[in-house]
């Protein structure tokens, strides 16, 4: 366990540093989670780490003390300071039963590989976009799956308490092939490695879903979205350390709702819970959880960064609000770089 703790001046987080580096080997550009073997101890090493939003930086100064991670948002933004773990509780007080505990479980560790607490297979969102569409500017309809992730486990989950082993998948049953990933199986007939029955989702974990879509549709409170939205995407990533099939089954079903859209012609760019098009799409609008909202405008798309000042929402590779340059691994204000 460690403690978190907002860091609001900018004068501080150089300070830190400064004192760290006498005090420590300060490891630059990596997260503490992020370390490899060779850090041998967080007494030894510290981790600081920039990017385009925040400044991280994790360290200790004593032997008997908890490591603290200092966060400073260099939007002037409050940070979320609620540990990994502490969301994952909430999931896992709401599943019960229902979201079984694999970090010591044999075949799973000897199948999937693990490192550091965390299975080492990775299932992550898809990033895919049309070249037809690259460096030019286009008026688009982004389709945004409204809170992708709980909208699947509102739906069904897999029932991960009783693994079939070298399986051959019966008519609502999923399973999962091990490469470098979990590939989700869902055809009837195909042999699979470890298969799960699927199930309606338990009352409390709708419950636990319906709520935290509830908190992050208040527009009018940001630090309560902010908390929601962490609450929703958060606790999937940490499933990594518990559940992976679950974690798998969740990410996979969203990449195949958004990867059944693409249409060669029409496809923009896509990624786990949304798609851009040049023409309007037939897809449920809504405000509901697990129908889509709709957003255009024009927008210039360079690989996987695009950008848009017409879109209600900030995209990847629009950074807002910046107000602080990285020099010497130090923060300038930018007025006082001018």
């Amino acid at each position: 366990m460690k403690r978190k703790v907002q860091i609001y001046e900018y004068e501080k987080v150089n300070s830190l540093l400064d004192r760290i580096e006498k005090l420590s080997n300060v490891v630059y550009n990596t997260f503490y989670e992020d370390r490899d073997k060779s850090y041998q101890s967080l007494y030894c090493y510290s981790f600081c780490k920039f990017n385009n939003k925040n400044v991280t930086i994790t360290t200790r100064w004593g032997e008997n003390l908890l490591p603290t991670t200092y966060v400073f948002t260099r939007d002037h933004t409050p940070a979320h300071l609620k540990q990994g773990s502490e969301e994952y509780a909430l999931l896992k007080r709401a599943g019960g039963e229902y979201i079984p505990d694999f970090a010591n479980d044999e075949w799973a560790i000897e199948h999937l590989g693990k490192q550091d607490g965390k299975f080492t297979t990775k299932n992550a969102g898809i990033q895919k976009y049309n070249p037809k569409f690259n460096h030019l500017n286009v008026y688009a309809y982004e389709y945004d799956l409204k809170s992708a992730y709980l909208s699947v486990m509102y739906d069904k989950i897999p029932d991960t308490r009783y693994p079939m082993y070298n399986h051959t998948l019966e008519e609502g049953e999923i399973g999962f092939i091990v490469t470098d990933k979990l590939v989700l199986i869902k055809e009837p007939g195909l042999e699979v490695e470890i298969a799960f029955k699927l199930i309606e989702t338990p009352s409390k974990l709708r419950n636990y879903c319906t709520r935290w879509f509830n908190r992050k549709e208040q527009k009018d409170d940001e630090t309560l979205k902010r908390t929601a939205k962490s609450q929703i995407v958060d606790p999937i990533g940490y499933l990594q350390y518990h559940n992976p099939y679950l974690r798998a089954y969740i990410v996979e079903t969203c990449n195949y709702k958004i990867e059944s859209l693409i249409d060669s012609e029409h496809f923009i760019l896509c990624n786990t819970d949304a798609i851009f098009s040049d023409v309007k799409l037939d897809l449920d609008i809504g405000p509901k959880l697990g129908q889509f909202k709709l957003n255009e405008g024009y927008m210039s798309l360079d690989g996987l960064n695009y950008d848009s000042d017409e879109f209600g929402d900030v995209h990847r590779g629009k950074q807002k609000n910046n107000y602080y340059e990285v020099v010497n691994n130090r923060l300038v204000k930018l007025e006082e770089i001018e």
